[in-house]
């Protein structure tokens, strides 16, 4: 029989691009389009692993129904979208444009792409947390979590629903006892990138340097740690440490330097993970920059876009392909065509870039 399960990879993509835009909602109106899609995935998410055989007549009807009632969020969405900063509404365009590979899957047209589509739209997702309150929505982890079996789920991938839904304290419990299970070498979870998405989880989006500087310690008891990967985690708790009042403190673009100097500063090695925490502070200040007023002329603007690009080059480069990065150094471009930043966004772009888009410079 043939079983759509891959295809779920899809629709766990989308929740976590649903649940970011709810919890950005500024209006009745946008709650109720937020509401809508939700309603959609909530129904097709656990339809996505069902053997397509098995479904009945009312599955059919109702596949119907949610696939039009997503398109049409979709829709509304992207609109809406145009109305924040450049890097959001990209994000928002691309949750459209898998709204229909949804839809494709569904009928039985697989795109080769679908598979890693949540690997994509998980930063999509932290791109949009890393701005907001590490608080809740009321109710929709529970209701979307009731709706499916996540036995079969690999970790990581429950971690993104957990965040998508806002379930921080649940998706960090997960996350620490997946790297401290003995079955799964030290090694093994580094060169993952699990443990770079830790702290992902802890600084960007829950703005928590106390609970990952004590569960290091716990990972350093470990037997099986090589020297390399215990020297860069005492090196990260450290800056966990030095970094914190930055963190907890006022956001100015002139802070957010600083912790980018401090970051380069750290090795001369390129791809060296040592500077991710520090990397990850800048990260979740300049993505406040960029929800504030602060910014007043493009060229700052430019500069916070590229610098996050950077970012997302250096600790992104473990995923299958990254939208965010592409749409960070396309915003870093729009936003002062011809000032500093626009020429060598557009280089790291042509280098670096796997996303064939009409937003892109040509």
């Amino acid at each position: 029989m043939k079983l759509i399960k891959h295809f779920s990879s899809t629709i766990l993509a989308v929740v976590l691009l649903i649940a970011s835009a709810t919890s950005i909602a500024e209006s009745k109106s946008t709650q109720e389009i937020m509401w809508q899609l939700y309603d959609a995935i909530a129904y097709l998410l656990p339809l996505s692993v069902t053997d397509k055989a098995s479904f009945s007549d009312v599955d059919e009807a109702l596949l119907e129904k949610h696939l039009a009632d997503l398109k049409t969020g979709a829709n509304k969405l992207a609109d809406h979208g145009a109305t924040h900063d450049e890097n959001f509404a990209l994000l928002a365009k691309s949750f459209n444009v898998l709204t229909q590979d949804i839809e494709d899957g569904f009928r039985g047209e697989w795109p080769s792409y679908s598979y890693y589509s949540l690997a994509e739209l998980t930063q999509h997702c932290v791109a949009c947390h890393s701005r907001l309150p590490a608080d809740t929505v009321p109710a929709l982890g529970q209701k979307v979590l009731a709706r499916i079996n996540t036995d079969d789920f690999a970790t990581w991938n429950l971690v993104n629903l957990l965040i998508a839904t806002r379930e921080f304290d649940t998706a960090m419990s997960k996350l620490e006892q997946a790297l401290l299970d003995p079955k799964t070498p030290a090694s093994q979870l580094e060169y993952s990138g699990q443990l770079i998405n830790y702290l992902r989880v802890a600084i960007n989006v829950d703005a928590d340097v106390t609970r990952p500087h004590a569960f290091f310690e716990k990972f350093l008891q470990r037997d099986d740690i090589p020297y390399y990967l215990s020297y860069r985690i005492k090196h990260w708790q450290k800056d966990l440490v030095a970094l914190e009042p930055y963190l907890k403190g006022v956001t100015s673009l002139e802070h957010a330097r600083e912790i980018l100097r401090r970051s380069e500063s750290a090795s001369r090695v390129p791809g060296d993970s040592i500077r991710a925490v520090a990397d990850l502070v800048a990260a979740a200040k300049m993505q406040q920059l960029l929800a504030s007023t602060y910014l007043i002329s493009a060229t700052d603007k430019a500069e916070v876009y590229y610098n996050l690009g950077i970012i997302a080059l250096r600790t992104f480069e473990i995923d299958f392909s990254v939208p965010e990065l592409e749409y960070l150094f396309i915003s870093a471009i729009k936003a002062d065509p011809r000032g500093p930043f626009a020429a060598k966004s557009y280089r790291y772009l042509e280098e670096f870039g796997y996303l064939e888009d009409p937003d892109a410079p040509p």
